[in-house]
């Protein structure tokens, strides 16, 4: 499916069996969008639980109402992303614009490269890179693994619990710190 332009609304769900790309216009989905293949959006999306492959958010404006569900990598490079439910992915890279999480957010490694990312809930990851941008947790952030900081600020309002932890620059601060090694 591939939306250069206008505007494409559902009252029901939407399935794509292959990908969906979004160069411009906009979608609105009532219910539940459930992508097969890869999605790439760069226009304003809004949809129920979002369940795709892999997604790149490049611009615009997307909204998920409920879960954001992405079995590979999620990568936002510009635009505004919030999703009000629970994010889980692979791998969540994310290099510009602005990302609200409101929910719990699980993924396998998180980078951080530029960009503002923001969650409400818990946020649970393998590994964590920051090269730059904002990290605003405002409950407890978990790394199973290493937490490298090469720059950048980190703001963790319950506790950071790490495997790990390497800070060559940049800023962090915990209401608590908890570091295994």
């Amino acid at each position: 499916l591939t939306q250069s332009n206008g505007t494409l609304t559902t009252n029901g769900s939407l399935t794509v069996n292959g990908s969906l790309n979004q160069v411009g216009g906009s979608t609105s989905v009532a219910g539940n969008t459930t992508v097969v293949g890869d999605t790439s959006v760069s226009g304003n999306t809004t949809s129920g639980n979002l369940t795709t492959t892999n997604m790149n958010v490049s611009g615009g404006n997307t909204t998920v109402v409920g879960n954001s569900t992405t079995s590979g990598n999620l990568t936002i490079t510009g635009g505004n992303t919030t999703v009000s439910g629970n994010t889980t992915s692979g791998n969540l890279t994310i290099a510009g614009g602005n990302t609200t999480m409101a929910g719990n957010t699980t993924v396998g490694n998180l980078t951080v490269a530029g960009g503002n990312v923001t969650s409400q809930g818990d946020v649970t990851v393998g590994n964590l890179t920051q090269s730059n941008g904002t990290l605003t947790a405002n409950s407890n952030l978990t790394v199973n693994g290493s937490y490298n900081q090469t720059n950048g600020t980190a703001f963790v309002n319950g506790t950071l619990s790490t495997v790990d932890y390497t800070q060559a620059d940049g800023t962090t601060t915990a209401g608590a710190l908890s570091v295994a090694n």
